[in-house]
This record gives structure tokens, sequence and C-alpha cells, in this order.
């Protein structure tokens, strides 16, 4: 257990490292950090092949949709070995709005466009 500080808020979190099946993978693991309240993932600290921490993407604006349908509206990832950062930030999603397997055929969604 461990306390994280996200978009300005405080959490206590659950730790979980991961470890790559795939043996030519960019990471040499990922240690999540999983909020105790909602259990959803807040952060993710990516390490590369040497082990030195590359990079972390912090996920906040946690927001419910339904009964238990969690999504995170901005995503900040950060680069610490170049100093970059990238933020992803969302509007609403919309949940059984009526699409089916069939609405997502190549050709369906080209006609789309």
């Amino acid at each position: 257990t461990e306390a994280i500080t996200v978009g300005g808020e405080t959490l206590p979190t659950d730790v979980v490292e991961r470890f790559p099946r795939y043996e030519n993978s960019g990471y040499s693991r990922q240690v999540s950090y999983i909020d105790q309240t909602i259990h959803q993932v807040r952060r993710i600290e990516f390490f590369d092949r040497r082990g030195d921490h590359l990079k972390t993407l912090d996920l906040g604006d946690y927001r419910e949709y339904g009964d238990g349908i969690w999504r995170a509206h901005r995503l900040v990832m950060t680069n610490h070995q170049t100093g970059k950062s990238t933020d992803l930030v969302y509007g609403d999603f919309e949940f059984g709005v009526g699409l089916t397997d069939n609405d997502f055929v190549r050709g369906v969604l080209e006609r789309q466009y």
C-alpha cells in the first residue's frame, strides 16, 4: 500500500508489479498503482530494458458511467528520460448506444467517412 498524488488528489493505492511475458518487450517491468476506493489504475510506471525509470502514466478525473463503469478523462504520460509529456483529455463517454459487432466491420466504417 502506498499513497500517491495524481492531479492534486492524494490517494491510498495498492501497488502491483508486472513483468512482460514477451521477451522482446521494450520494457523490463511496470509498476501499477490501483485506487483502493474505486479500484481503478491511477498510475503506471514503465521501466526500460536496463531497468531505468522511463515513463509514468497518470490517470485522473475519473467519472462513473452507470453501475460501476469508471473512465479516466485525463491521461498524462511523462517521459523522464526526454523531459517531454503528453496530455490526453476526454469528453463524455456514451454507453449502451445500440452498436453491434457489425457496426465495426471495415466496409461499414469506410462508408461513415
